[in-house]
């Protein structure tokens, strides 16, 4: 309302403005008119001429377009009817020309090429010649399309505003310079209730506002000082417009105007002319009654809100679109934890709240800037919806947020730490109800009322074994019992029929419960439930519990009741309950047995049994049983009951009171033991303990037994009494402090201390003192005991004064010893550096003599092939000679010639044959006999490398019955040591030979490797022979040691294999043997060998 007001006033003012500057303009446009008309009588735009017959002879040397703007030349003016005019104007204007009188100010219109009409205004006057003939016309002409224009246009404006002014729904009223009215619209007469005809033209126009003279708001507007006069009448209520430059506004409440109370508003606006005088005032009224009512309402209602935002519990803040806050309450600062400073100059700019926060740390650790822009960027794109936001302090705000229209938002802020934690606590609860389903020993189903599954636990596929895939949601239950059924466990019968049964049965939902033998001689028990919602059958809960081992448990206690009742018996104790509503109570056979009746009839067995308690003892067993009975006193007691064949029994009776939680006693229970034999035992402890007690003081280890809290001796027997020199009233009873039998203190508080820890003391070596003030060394030795819930330490003292003197004395002498056992040591030092010396020797000669056994081995193969050489190059030179002969005599022939060639070529081929293979022999004992020599590093072939070693080994294989077998896989590659490796094989093939096997039986040996890819290689080397005791075994790889002593052995094969192994392969050996089991060599070695390194030895 208050926006359609000042745009209405502001259109209204520029209306009237317009309508006077018409007025002047009109003035001067006739005053301008009449000027020029006087002007144009002498002077002209253009001229034009026409002939006799009205036909355009000349426009004049101006009008260039004069077949356009006058007419065309060769036509008149009115042919073809070409000129828009009036057709009786037209006829006039030609009857005038007819006639050769002079015409005026003849305005018609020519249509354009482009459809535009051009107006013009012709004036002209009759041409005669000198004698008196008519020759034409020649006049003026000028264009007058445009002042038409312009005032068809002032005439459109003044109709326009003459309408609105009128017609406007705004009541509206204009004064002139001296204070008349000249309008008064019908607003006025609807608001105000005074017609247009009463006021127009007055001076008095107060009248319609007020009962008494004064200025209206636009009589102010006149005065020389407007602000001044006006706010001498409105005082406060006045203020300058912000919309129309030099108005007015005020309000005013007016009683009983046109009928009902008024608030009206007013808008008065000077109207200027065109030199900026003030020439009269326009006014506006505004009935704003409505709209007032509707603020005073809006005003409760605000009043009534903003009490209700600041009671609320929830925080609010109002956020505009410049992004600042406009509106909060108290709650939201408490929430976010804001200082009121904060907030003392309003409107408080968001972003200085977030730069606040961001630098205590509210968003976490960063660029604190970064943040901030990060979360203005976020707000000035919020959508609305909710979100959960953590503070620092543990709370957790629930934060909703919505648009608002034109910009901004607003959010509310809810603390749900308590909401937080009861959803917690409430998933958590049902999470433990789940889990307490899912973990229930029963099975449970749930189905709805239309018979389909909508909850079960795993054990009803357990319990019913039923396949997991056919529980699901919405299964029904006709398919889950059809399982059961095509398995028979509803006994003969067709399946279907089984089911049809069991679902008109469920359709019932009647509350069932048996049991349900299986065939696999489980028990169940259904137990099933229907579920009532709002007193509908919404389904059933059925729960399955299998009961087999209930029934085992039930058989097994009939059983242990049996056996307990057999324990009771062979114990001697009864047991009984009397519950306080039956009549009599429930004894066990024991019990009846001791209280010496068949069965129970309360007053007479009691009757009874009180006759066998011993007189002296009857009156405190009856006092005992009136307590219990009427204050439910506790009964424990051991009574003496005489027999029929006068021997004492002694019977311990135990009672007590079983409650209900209210108090009330539901029932008596108790036992009654036979304690005859307790007794006896306990006469034979006392006896015992007697013993043990002069055992104690008797014995000859002096003991002590001392309180570990507060060093008071309990107990010293008489040997550590004479020890110390002390009598008995000085020891028992005082403290260790007192006695004073430590040299050092500080001994029994590292005593108390290990006791403490639960630690045994043994021969621990003290220094002490004797009553006497003698001293000796004892070795204590003890432990801590417990008696009667006091910590006690039971201690020996061992006196070793003496064993200490003769231990100083050996200590001496072996202070002497210490300078012949450095000479001695360094005698022995020498000896082993010579016996290493020998022993690297030995290693070397071993060494060597395994190289010189493959030199001897290698010249044995070699003779054989040589020496066939030798003979097949004898026979062939002999054959050459006969030839030769033959040749010369000439008695050569062909057959001759043939064979010589034919033996000539066998003989080659066994020559090159053996030669070969002492090739072959050579070339292999040189490789070995390099690698063994030289230790060198290359990478090789594991199994072609083996073969030479074995091959170099066949003469010493051939003389045996032994073969050894190479498994080895191809393609394993090393970069390794060969030498060392073949001196590995060798040494381990050569001990296989010479240890491993027993008289002529053939053994064989097997050398085995594998591919496995990995970067190690493991390779075994295996007899089947004799194999190795427990001792051997343990010592093979020891220098020296053989077990072929004085035949040849030196005892430095193996060991030098293991130092191989382990030093310049980098690898490990292992063995294994039994014996009569063979013997089996590990050795476990890299693809790749470390550096090399000298072997041990």
């Amino acid at each position: 309302m208050p926006g359609l007001l000042v745009l209405s006033l502001s259109l209204l003012a520029a209306l009237v403005c317009c309508l006077y500057l018409i007025r002047g303009l009109r003035r001067r446009l006739d005053h301008l008119d009449s000027r020029l008309a006087a002007f144009e009588e002498f002077s002209s735009d253009w001229i034009w001429e026409q002939d006799a017959d009205f036909r355009f002879t000349d426009s004049g040397p101006d009008a260039t377009d004069g077949a356009v703007r006058g007419g065309e030349i060769g036509h008149t003016r009115w042919h073809d009817g070409a000129a828009l005019v009036d057709p009786g104007a037209m006829a006039e204007h030609r009857q005038q020309c007819e006639q050769h009188l002079p015409f005026c100010d003849f305005q018609y219109g020519l249509r354009q090429a482009d459809d535009s009409v051009r107006w013009f205004v012709a004036s002209g006057c009759p041409v005669f010649d000198d004698d008196g003939r008519f020759t034409g016309y020649r006049g003026l002409a000028r264009e007058e399309t445009r002042r038409l224009k312009m005032e068809r246009a002032l005439r459109r404006s003044e109709q326009h505003l003459a309408a609105v002014a009128a017609g406007s729904p705004v009541p509206m009223f204009a004064l002139d310079d001296r204070g008349r009215v000249i309008l008064w619209n019908r607003g006025c007469e609807v608001v105000l209730g005074v017609r247009a005809d009463e006021m127009l033209g007055r001076r008095d126009v107060w009248r319609a506002f007020y009962g008494e003279a004064r200025p209206v708001l636009a009589g102010c507007v006149l005065a020389p000082d407007p602000q001044a006069a006006a706010a001498r009448l409105y005082g406060a209520r006045v203020k300058p417009s912000e919309s129309i430059p030099g108005a007015l506004e005020a309000e005013g409440f007016f009683p009983r105007m046109a009928g009902r109370d008024r608030w009206l508003a007013f808008v008065a606006a000077p109207m200027l002319d065109d030199d900026g005088q003030v020439i009269g005032a326009i006014e506006t009224v505004q009935d704003i009654t409505e709209r007032k009512l509707a603020e005073q309402q809006l005003e409760q209602r605000n009043a009534t809100l903003r009490a209700l935002i600041d009671n609320m519990p929830s925080g609010i803040s109002l956020v505009n679109g410049e992004l600042e806050l406009v509106a909060w309450n108290e709650r939201f600062l408490a929430l976010l934890d804001l200082p009121a400073s904060l907030f003392e100059q309003a409107p408080v700019r968001v972003e200085d709240i977030y730069r606040f926060n961001a630098r205590r740390g509210e968003y976490g650790d960063g660029d604190v800037e970064a943040q901030v822009a990060a979360l203005m960027a976020s707000a000035a794109q919020i959508a609305g919806g909710a979100r959960e936001r953590s503070r620092p302090g543990g709370t957790t705000l629930e934060i909703r947020t919505a648009p608002m229209n034109g910009g901004g938002f607003v959010s509310i802020y809810t603390d749900i730490t308590a909401r937080k934690a009861a959803e917690a606590a409430q998933r958590l609860q049902s999470a433990y109800l789940a889990a307490v389903i899912d973990h229930l020993p029963q099975g449970i189903s749930v189905f709805d009322h239309e018979l389909r599954l909508k909850h079960w636990n795993g054990r009803l596929s357990e319990i019913c074994d039923l396949p997991a895939e056919f529980l699901h949601a919405d299964a029904r239950f006709e398919d889950l019992v059809r399982i059961p059924a095509a398995r028979g466990e509803y006994g003969p019968g067709s399946p279907e029929e089984h089911v049809e049964r069991l679902r008109s049965l469920a359709l019932q939902f009647e509350p069932h419960s048996f049991e349900r033998a299986r065939p696999n001689g489980k028990a169940h028990l259904v137990d099933g439930r229907p579920m009532v919602v709002d007193g509908r059958i919404a389904g059933f809960v059925t729960t399955y519990t299998d009961i087999t081992e209930r029934r085992r448990n039930e058989r097994l206690l009939e059983r242990q009741r049996a056996e307990l009742e057999a324990a009771q018996c062979t114990a001697h104790i009864g047991s009984w309950r009397w519950p306080a509503t039956a009549a009599r109570p429930e004894c066990s056979a024991e019990m009846l047995r001791l209280l010496g009746v068949d069965e129970i009839v309360p007053r007479h067995a009691l009757r009874r049994f009180l006759r066998r308690v011993l007189p002296a003892e009857r009156a405190t067993l009856v006092a005992a049983v009136r307590a219990l009975v009427a204050s439910g006193e506790r009964l424990d007691g051991v009574w003496r009951l005489g027999g029929e064949d006068r021997k004492q029994l002694f019977l311990r009776l135990v009672a007590n009171v079983e409650r209900h939680r209210d108090g009330r006693i539901i029932a008596y229970s108790g036992i009654a033991q036979d304690v005859t034999e307790l007794r006896k035992a306990e006469d034979a402890l006392r006896a015992s303990g007697e013993m043990l007690k002069t055992i104690f003081e008797q014995g000859p280890v002096p003991l002590a037994l001392v309180r570990i809290d507060s060093e008071v001796m309990v107990m010293a027997n008489r040997a550590w009494r004479q020890l110390f020199a002390a009598e008995q009233a000085v020891v028992v009873g005082h403290t260790l402090g007192s006695v004073d039998i430590w040299r050092d203190r500080e001994t029994w508080t590292r005593l108390r201390e290990r006791l403490r820890r639960g630690h045994d003391i043994v021969d621990f070596e003290a220094a002490l003192i004797r009553h006497d003030g003698g001293e000796l060394v004892c070795e204590i030795s003890g432990r801590a005991v417990e008696v009667e819930g006091d910590p006690l330490m039971l201690a020996s003292f061992v006196d070793v004064t003496e064993e200490r003197r003769i231990r100083a004395e050996i200590e001496a002498l072996n202070a002497s010893l210490e300078n012949r056992v450095w000479e001695r040591t360094s005698e022995l030092r020498s000896a082993n550096e010579h016996l290493a010396k020998a022993m690297r020797q030995l290693v070397q000669a071993e060494k060597l003599a395994s190289l010189g056994g493959l030199v001897a081995g290698i010249a044995h193969e070699l003779n054989t092939p040589l020496g066939n050489a030798t003979t097949v190059a004898s026979a062939l030179r002999e054959r050459v000679v006969r030839f030769g002969d033959d040749a010369a005599s000439g008695r050569m022939r062909r057959s001759t010639l043939k064979e010589f060639v034919s033996g000539c070529d066998e003989a080659t081929v066994l020559l090159e044959r053996n030669v070969n293979r002492a090739a072959r022999q050579v070339a292999h004992f040189k490789q070995v006999a390099v690698d063994q020599a030289s230790e060198r590093r290359r990478r090789f072939d594991l199994r072609t490398t083996i073969e030479e070693v074995v091959s170099a080994l066949s003469p010493q294989l051939r003389h045996s019955r032994h073969a050894v077998r190479i498994e080895i896989d191809e393609g394993i590659e090393l970069d390794s040591f060969p030498g060392p490796l073949e001196q590995i094989v060798t040494n381990l093939v050569e001990n296989a030979l010479i240890h491993g096997f027993d008289g002529d039986d053939a053994g064989v040996i097997r050398i085995v490797a594998a591919n496995d890819g990995g970067p190690t290689v493991a390779i075994e080397i295996c007899d089947d022979g004799r194999g190795m005791t427990r001792e051997v075994r343990d010592r093979a790889f020891d220098p020296f040691y053989t077990t072929r002593l004085g035949k040849g052995g030196s005892g430095l094969g193996l060991y030098i294999v293991f130092n191989l192994v382990t030093s310049v392969l980098g690898g490990s050996i292992t063995l294994t043997s039994e014996p009569g089991h063979g013997t089996c060599f590990h050795v476990d070695m890299p693809r790749v060998a470390p550096e090399a390194r000298q072997p041990d030895g």
